[in-house]
């Protein structure tokens, strides 16, 4: 079973890289809800575009310890990730990463990453808690050079690995109007055929 985020993608190595040693692949964990869902295939056109080892999508947060947290920089056009630190625990730590406006950017559970992170998930350590993170391995490659970039997210995000989600849930769906709800219903039932499901 594996133990953390980079854990799991690790186990989908030998998977992923059967046909190709050098591909992306999108890694899109359970406990987020992206709406809509053109915000992932806006992720994707990024990172086919810049071809860097991970384009993440990132949202901005209040609660800067439950995600991993980013700085975010401008260069040339690209929103380059150039730190990242996974759930801040002391005020210190999450100081650093206070943007301008005073708010933090958190990693969401959706990123496109080409095949070389697994060299840097084979590099890193286990947390305390013995998880593997994927955020200190792109810490890692960020520090041996590599592009890491960003897709800010520009839809709603909801955090479903909580009970407060009920909430966003139902702040979101309160605004949706029948017609909205129904649009949102028949496209995810159409790319879910689309991809055969």
């Amino acid at each position: 079973i594996p133990s953390g985020p980079g854990d799991a993608i690790l186990c989908s190595n030998t998977r992923i890289t059967r046909d190709s040693s050098n591909q992306n692949f999108l890694v899109c964990f359970g406990d987020n809800i992206i709406i809509p869902y053109t915000e992932i295939q806006e992720t994707m056109n990024k990172h086919l575009k810049y071809q860097p080892l991970a384009t993440v999508l990132v949202f901005p947060t209040s609660f800067p310890t439950r995600y991993g947290i980013v700085e975010v920089k401008s260069l040339n056009n690209v929103e380059r990730i150039l730190n990242i630190v996974e759930k801040p625990k002391s005020i210190e730590d999450q100081e650093k990463f206070r943007d301008e406006k005073g708010h933090f950017t958190a990693l969401s559970s959706i990123m496109v990453l080409n095949t070389r992170i697994f060299e840097y998930l084979r590099k890193i350590d286990r947390d305390i808690d013995n998880r593997l993170q994927i955020a200190d391995a792109l810490q890692k490659a960020i520090d041996d050079g590599e592009q890491v970039i960003a897709h800010h997210l520009q839809g709603q995000f909801i955090d479903v690995s909580n009970w407060d989600f009920l909430w966003e849930l139902r702040k979101y769906f309160r605004n949706l109007t029948d017609e909205d709800l129904s649009k949102i219903i028949e496209e995810r039932k159409s790319k879910m055929n689309q991809l055969g499901w």
